[in-house]
């Protein structure tokens, strides 16, 4: 299947940072480019928030969200070492997105992806996924739904910090596992680990989403 070609570029400056929007068609309108920007900027506040809170240990509301998300028990909470895996995946994927970014505006059907290669064993920065295969996500775009991003604010947000930790910090998806229904109430298939949701991409999205807006974003 031939891969789609964003060959037009809308380009914005935040607050230091260059973000190049590509798009299929020629024209991008202003709102749609300022919505877009929002909540690329929600969703950095949202991480900068959750680390702020990680930064103070296992307290209640990282206890209440990982039990949820991260499927560790409460009492007693995460583990010291389990605090460090989670704040180095959100320092990871906050830094990511703070810097220059491109967003490529279609995900063929998805909410987003980004598209992983095969690298050979030992390359740096690379992760083996459940069937040993290496690969890594280093200069590829993140890909988002338009409409979604439009359409719900809530949604586009989650989609470009889930789909961040991919690219920054090679987190993984588990099949219908690692997703939760719309009121986050359970998972839509049983089946994830506390160890696979520590590397879940899905998992770290709605644990800064849930801290940020707790923390007021």
């Amino acid at each position: 299947m031939p891969r789609t070609r964003f060959i037009f570029k809308t380009t914005r400056v935040l607050g230091g940072q260059t973000v190049h929007l590509r798009h299929r068609v020629p024209w991008l309108s202003n709102s749609a480019t300022t919505t877009i920007l929002n909540h690329l900027q929600t969703a950095k506040n949202m991480l900068s928030a959750t680390i702020g809170v990680m930064n103070k240990g296992a307290i209640e509301l990282v206890k209440t969200n990982a039990a949820i998300f991260f499927l560790i028990p409460n009492p007693p909470g995460p583990t010291e070492e389990q605090c460090e895996r989670i704040l180095n995946i959100l320092q990871l994927t906050y830094h990511g997105l703070n810097s220059d970014v491109t967003l490529k505006l279609g995900a063929d059907g998805n909410h987003g992806y980004v598209r992983p290669h095969r690298v050979p064993a030992g390359t740096p920065g690379s992760i083996m996924d459940g069937d040993g295969i290496h690969w890594t996500n280093e200069g590829h775009a993140i890909h988002i739904d338009k409409r979604d991003m439009l359409r719900n604010a809530d949604l586009g947000v989650i989609t470009l910090i889930h789909e961040a930790t991919h690219k920054y910090a090679n987190t993984l998806d588990y099949d219908d596992a690692d997703d939760r229904i719309a009121d986050f109430s359970y998972w839509l298939k049983p089946g994830l680990t506390t160890e696979q949701a520590l590397n879940n991409a899905e998992s770290y999205a709605l644990f800064a989403f849930r801290v940020g807006c707790k923390q007021g974003y």
